[in-house]
């Protein structure tokens, strides 16, 4: 701790009720300047496929899946690495032969073609849950008589159910619950905190007639913590800082662009910096000078990060 402390003291003032707005001022400055890289000013960064310092999708040609788990293959690819591994392929030759694969279904959020409130539940289709199961109703009575676009043009749109509850979700809830289709499943894994839900036969009791679908709680003030403190989703290519203290996401989006225009940049892999904000989230911190590191059970690749960011902090706030 000692060691840690010397090396921040620059950092650490007698005068905090004026040294976390300054520094925020400066930040903000930064990061609005013209030689900032927008790229990283949104609450939800978007890092586009084949970026040279962020890489997250394979890089098996042609695959369209996300890395897994610090390597740089998908989990498939990973999965047929280790088993040629074992028969002596080495990874250049496997990454030379191996063919790409598709995207997951699903692999992000779409807007039902009918209903622009409401999201897809199936991204081919591009339906909401109402209107495919509507389309398969039809396909089971064997009505043939419209194909499926003349009929798309004969449905009427319904209602959305507004934005999803989990404070950091920029989605859109897909049921009265007021949860995205990712966060309802995270709810229901997390065994219901709260006791949050629906009346039996909702449907047809309340939205059949263009009703306010009541929702039930064991413990409403319990089910709001849950919605504040469930991690987000965590996207392709997407580093979401929604929940931050306001400081520490500008810490963090300052670091993420400097980290770039380094001559030899290490390797930060998403889910490293998913990690570092989750952590900063859920111990709500201020600043990433309060960032201790290994709290949380961060590890030590996400440390690692926060100690370069605050390598270039001391820069911006100590030099003229």
């Amino acid at each position: 701790m000692m060691r840690r402390q010397e090396y921040l003291r620059p950092l650490f003032d007698e005068r905090p009720d004026r040294v976390g707005r300054d520094r925020l001022e400066i930040l903000t400055a930064l990061i609005g300047g013209p030689s900032f890289d927008p790229i990283y000013r949104p609450d939800i960064i978007e890092i586009p496929r084949g970026h040279a310092i962020y890489r997250w999708e394979c890089v098996v040609a042609g695959c369209e899946r996300t890395r897994t788990g610090g390597s740089d293959l998908c989990s498939e690819h990973q999965r047929q690495w280790a088993d040629d591994r074992e028969h002596g392929v080495g990874k250049a030759a496997y990454v030379a032969a191996a063919q790409g694969l598709e995207r997951h279904v699903g692999a992000e959020e779409s807007i039902c073609r009918i209903c622009p409130e409401r999201p897809a539940a199936h991204s081919d289709l591009r339906l909401c849950q109402r209107h495919l199961s509507r389309w398969a109703m039809r396909k089971k009575e064997g009505d043939d008589s419209d194909t499926f676009d003349a009929w798309v043009s004969g449905e009427q749109p319904c209602p959305g159910y507004g934005p999803c509850d989990a404070m950091v979700c920029p989605n859109l809830a897909d049921s009265p619950l007021g949860l995205c289709s990712w966060h309802g499943s995270r709810y229901r894994r997390d065994a219901r905190p709260g006791g949050a839900a629906m009346p039996d036969s909702w449907w047809q009791r309340y939205e059949k007639f263009g009703r306010t679908v009541p929702i039930e709680y064991g413990d409403q003030a319990e089910f709001r913590r849950w919605c504040a403190a469930v991690p987000a989703h965590p996207w392709p290519g997407q580093i979401n800082l929604r929940g931050l203290r306001p400081l520490v996401r500008a810490e963090i989006q300052w670091g993420l662009f400097v980290h770039t225009r380094r001559a030899r940049p290490s390797r930060w892999d998403l889910g490293w910096i998913r990690s570092l904000v989750t952590t900063c989230r859920t111990l709500e911190v201020n600043s990433l000078i309060d960032f201790e590191f290994g709290a949380g059970g961060s590890a030590a690749f996400t440390g690692a990060i926060a100690k370069e960011i605050l390598h270039e902090l001391r820069l911006v706030y100590f030099t003229p």
